[in-house]
Order: C-alpha cells, then sequence, then structure tokens
C-alpha cells in the first residue's frame, strides 16, 4: 500500500480516475462477478481516491464504466449469454436458433 500512495501522491485526479478505469478491466475479466470484485477492490481504492484528493464517487463510477464496457466486449459472461439465448429462442426458426448458437459459441 504504501507504494500505491506514493504512486497515487503525485497524479492529478483526471489522470487518476483513468488510470483506475484502466485497472478495472483485467480485474473485472478475472473476477466476472461485479459484487465480487467491488468487494475486493473498494477496500483498497477507497483510501487512494483519499490520497489523490478524489472523490470516492468517482472510483464507483470508474468500476461501473469499466463493468459495462468489458460487458459489451465480452459477451460470453452468464447474464448477457442468458439474454441471448431467451432472444434467440422467442419465435425463431430451429435453424436460424441453430446458427445463431453455433455463431455465440465462437466468442
Amino acid at each position: 500500500m504504501g507504494r500505491a500512495e506514493s504512486a497515487v501522491a503525485g497524479l492529478g485526479g483526471v489522470a487518476f480516475i483513468n488510470l483506475m478505469s484502466l485497472l478495472y478491466l483485467p480485474l473485472d475479466f478475472l473476477i466476472p462477478s461485479s459484487s465480487s470484485l467491488a468487494t475486493v477492490t473498494m477496500p483498497i481504492m477507497s483510501p487512494l481516491a483519499d490520497i489523490a484528493s478524489v472523490n470516492r464517487s468517482l472510483i464507483v463510477t470508474a468500476y461501473q464504466s469499466a463493468s459495462g464496457l468489458l460487458n459489451i466486449v465480452n459477451p460470453t459472461f452468464a447474464v448477457v449469454m442468458g439474454g441471448l439465448t431467451l432472444w434467440a429462442g422467442c419465435g425463431m426458426t430451429d435453424g436460424c436458433v441453430l446458427r445463431c448458437r453455433c455463431w455465440l459459441s465462437c466468442f
């Protein structure tokens, strides 16, 4: 925590939030559950925001933005796949559903 504190102390608010957004992208990929990611990272990131003189709500915004961006780019998470399966099953022919599922399995 001491090294992170010294690195963050020299950053401005905008640079700090951008760095947090970039940091949350790989973390969100490794921990796909949003509540687990918040539980793991918020106790560390909130004091860093205080050190950088940034409002804590901006840390939550960076966390949510990175999570939303990754969910758009990587559609293989359970909620997105469930939604796509429900969409594919509504009024589509069997051949179309099979092609859609084959296309989705490529990801």
